[in-house]
């Protein structure tokens, strides 16, 4: 207390009954902040989580991740409707066109439609040129050339003779008749064509 107090009734002097009930009341309450400074209520920080180990191998080296080989996409060749290693060319259908057309021209006037009559040894040769240069156009880059010409000879003068042998010594031949020897004489070159295409194939496979 500042001064000295007593009791109003009985003038008892109370200072030091005053300065215990003070000093009581401060040790109860807590000390008041300082002018001009700022409290800030900040609430007890949490201890992280750990983070789990690694899941070791028998080594006890940490597992990497193995890049995982990638296996090389395998692509199917693109084989023409013929049977050769690539789709047919404008080229190579001109070359079927050459191997074709002089058979069935040749086949025709030996029937007599055009009413010329041609040497059969010439209608043989012109057949076997168109089969040769026609053949080896169509298998041009696709296979063998010698390949190409040789099942166009032996289709355009198959499918000619079959034709000629059929019409020989006959006064009358129907036109279906015609196109059933046409056929059978060329399935013989179709049959060389595949099994060259076979051969061949096995060859690229083994290598030699």
């Amino acid at each position: 207390m500042p001064t000295t107090v007593a009791c109003p009734a009985c003038g008892t002097d109370g200072t030091a009954a005053a300065n215990a009930a003070i000093t009581q009341a401060l040790a109860a309450s807590p000390a008041p902040a300082p002018t001009g400074s700022l409290r800030l209520n900040v609430p007890a920080s949490r201890s992280p989580v750990p983070p789990a180990p690694p899941v070791l191998p028998a080594s006890g080296t940490p597992a990497a991740a193995r890049p995982q080989p990638q296996r090389p996409v395998q692509t199917k060749a693109t084989r023409g409707k013929d049977g050769w290693s690539k789709k047919e060319s404008g080229l190579n259908k001109l070359g079927t066109y050459i191997v074709v057309t002089p058979s069935i021209l040749a086949a025709l006037t030996s029937w007599g439609m055009f009413g010329v009559e041609v040497p059969i040894l010439i209608l043989f040769i012109a057949v076997a040129v168109g089969g040769l240069v026609g053949g080896a156009l169509n298998v041009a880059g696709r296979g063998p050339i010698v390949a190409g010409a040789l099942v166009g000879l032996v289709i355009g003068l198959g499918g000619y003779g079959a034709v000629y042998g059929w019409i020989h010594s006959r006064e009358s031949v129907y036109k279906f008749e015609l196109a059933i020897a046409f056929a059978v004489g060329v399935a013989p070159g179709f049959g060389l064509q595949y099994g060259l295409q076979q051969f061949l194939r096995k060859r690229a496979r083994s290598g030699t």
